[in-house]
């Protein structure tokens, strides 16, 4: 979810409280009611009656933590049963795996983020947490936010678009389960999730978020997302345009889902937040659906409970598009997932609890901040709204979130009228740099796997097997205008169609839409191959060693520089900084991978650099724990 109104407020759990006479309540004493919002969802009767006081009773509560492992990788199942036997154990009863995800690879916690820090019994496991996330064993997420991309089906071999990506969950879980299915099909993961987001900062932030799941299949963009460009690719002389498989839309919303985690909102909540956001959600959704290739599939997301921003945004461009478009019906998928049906009918309020019936009713000076679209009709009977996803917290002790799923089964008429709904987003607006954006960024240039000197000197020095490279896809793009190259990266099949359209700066004939130079990208694939640098000389014929980040990817295409060796040495090289003076018969100085089998037979892979002083591993500091646990 990203721009959400419920995240632009600090939370501050652990600053120590202040004596204030200027009205401040400091977080942890804000009083979590709010009798708008109650009268509010009363009158939409989003929950029975008798359920509403442990609805209440439970939105107030501090949200439990919960996290899920990273299931393709090899090692999952090593960690799954680690966490099972060694580590949840010693929680005792306040730990359990979500019944609903896939594998039982999720847990929830009897604790949140504030009492884990402070209470003793938490101390180690904590650490396991922090360690296991930074290497990108887990990732820690709300669990209703898993749901969204769990529904999406992703195969091997698609291209998806994560609209509004940030801060990045949700887009790890996407490229994880293309390369989950591409371990199912025993296949290579060819396609590529695209994650946008239209702040700057926030895309750049993603990108570092991310980066951990190591995998070329990812391109991160930062566009306004009502305006994506509808993309352009090129194979053999051609260009034609592209559309997507799968469309991941979890649109920016008034967060009422997350009160349990942002206890500001208790305070500032009015049925004007949705209304200020419905116009954008309705653009968002009409442009995702002329991005989806017919016979693809769309999640609509929010973590609102509002119908205001979920049926009633769903409900128009359904009925726009109803030749086209439908729900899908999803009730026997996740079972163990309590969940609520769509609505229907729904209420148009204002702040003050006045209601509009019909957009008729809405006085003249008021027809934009309440335009038709709010307004359920007779004819949404039609729409099977009731198929939409209601997850309430008091259910299964989660936040509140909305899921839709839409199939799209033909073309949708694109001269056909846009969407009348008022407030269209701003233009991302050029101003001075924020922190964690880089001042400028090169252009990607793509380097020609069959005819290049750099990757030609990199393929022979690691015996790469040069022709199944660039039979299966795989694309080289430096972000440098000069000689040397220092840093090479390497993205998946997917994504250089579209890389060699960007890079022509081609234009369909008749079609300026399809110019993907309108297209930002801030980062794509993972890293390979970097220069060596060193106060001395490197006397080898290749000064360029593997990353860490694509070592996995690229040892089943290496037939040289590759050692097996007993774990411990792997481990007595990541306890140490510097160069350890082991001996590694059979190789000379230069870039090289050790690999070494653990107790669970899974094959453990680091690059390294050999040097007279001896040899020096290359795994990033947050990753060393996580590996240590690996070997152990």
């Amino acid at each position: 979810m990203t721009e959400q109104v419920a995240e632009s407020a600090p939370v501050m759990e652990s600053a120590p409280k202040k004596s204030r006479t200027d009205g401040y309540v400091h977080y942890d004493d804000i009083k979590r009611e709010n009798a708008v919002l109650e009268d509010y969802y009363r009158r939409q009767e989003i929950i029975p009656d008798e359920e509403w006081p442990q609805f209440l009773a439970v939105l107030g509560q501090n949200l439990p933590i919960t996290f899920r492992l990273t299931g393709h990788r090899d090692e999952a199942a090593s960690i799954n049963r680690q966490l099972h036997d060694v580590l949840l154990p010693t929680l005792g009863t306040a730990a359990r795996s979500l019944p609903w995800y896939p594998e039982g690879y999720a847990f929830h916690l009897d604790t949140d983020r504030k009492s884990m820090r402070t209470q003793e019994g938490y101390s180690a496991f904590h650490k396991w947490l922090v360690a296991a996330t930074e290497n990108g064993d887990i990732s820690r997420q709300e669990a209703v936010s898993m749901v969204p991309p769990l529904l999406m089906d992703i195969k091997a071999e698609h291209l998806v678009l994560d609209m509004c990506a940030a801060p990045g969950s949700k887009t790890a879980q996407l490229v994880e389960y293309m390369h989950a299915d591409a371990q199912k099909m025993d296949v290579e993961a060819t396609g590529l999730v695209i994650a946008n987001d239209s702040d700057q900062q926030r895309a750049y932030l993603l990108y570092h978020q991310v980066k951990r799941i190591l995998s070329p299949g990812l391109l991160v963009a930062n566009n306004d997302g009502t305006s994506f460009p509808t993309l352009v690719a090129a194979a053999n002389g051609n260009f034609e345009r592209v559309y997507f498989d799968r469309i991941l839309a979890d649109v920016p919303c008034s967060g009422d889902g997350t009160l349990r985690k942002n206890a500001n909102l208790w305070k500032t909540w009015t049925p004007h937040l949705a209304l200020g956001l419905h116009p954008l959600q309705i653009r968002l959704l009409d442009k995702a659906v002329r991005l989806l290739k017919v016979g693809g599939r769309l999640v609509y997301s929010t973590c609102s409970m509002n119908p205001v921003e979920n049926e009633a945004v769903l409900a128009y461009i359904l009925h726009q598009y109803s030749h086209a478009l439908h729900l899908v019906d999803v009730s026997s998928d996740l079972a163990g997932l309590e969940r609520r049906p769509g609505k229907s009918g729904w209420k148009v309020l204002t702040k003050d609890g006045a209601e509009y019936e019909k957009a008729e009713d809405v006085p003249q000076d008021q027809r934009k901040r309440f335009p038709p679209s709010l307004f359920p009709k007779p004819e949404y009977s039609q729409l099977n709204l009731d198929r939409c996803l209601r997850i309430y917290p008091h259910l299964q002790n989660t936040g509140a979130f909305f899921v839709a799923v839409i199939a799209k089964t033909a073309d949708i008429d694109t001269v056909a009228a846009e969407p009348s709904a008022n407030s269209a987003p701003r233009p991302v607006k050029k101003g001075k740099r924020k922190f964690g954006v880089p001042k400028t960024e090169s252009e990607f240039r793509i380097l020609d796997p069959s005819n290049d000197p750099v990757l030609d000197n990199i393929f022979d020095w690691f015996g790469i097997d040069k022709e199944r490279l660039i039979q299966n896809g795989y694309g080289f793009l430096v972000r440098s205008e000069r000689d040397p190259i220092k840093v090479v990266s390497l993205v998946s099949p997917c994504a250089m169609p579209i890389f060699k359209a960007t890079v022509s700066s081609h234009r369909v004939e008749g079609e300026q839409e399809l110019y993907n130079g309108s297209l930002k990208i801030v980062n794509a694939g993972v890293r390979a191959f970097e220069v060596y640098e060193s106060n001395r000389p490197v006397p080898v014929d290749c000064p360029y060693r593997l990353l860490s980040e694509s070592v996995a990817i690229l040892r089943p295409y290496m037939n040289k520089r590759v050692v097996k060796v007993e774990k411990e040495v792997i481990l007595q090289l990541i306890d140490c900084q510097d160069s350890v003076k082991i001996e590694i018969e059979g190789l000379d100085q230069g870039g090289a991978v050790l690999e070494a089998t653990n107790t669970e037979g899974n094959m453990v892979c680091i690059p390294v650099w050999i040097s007279e002083r001896g040899i020096k591993a290359f795994v990033p500091n947050p990753n060393r724990p996580a590996l240590r646990l690996q070997l152990a």
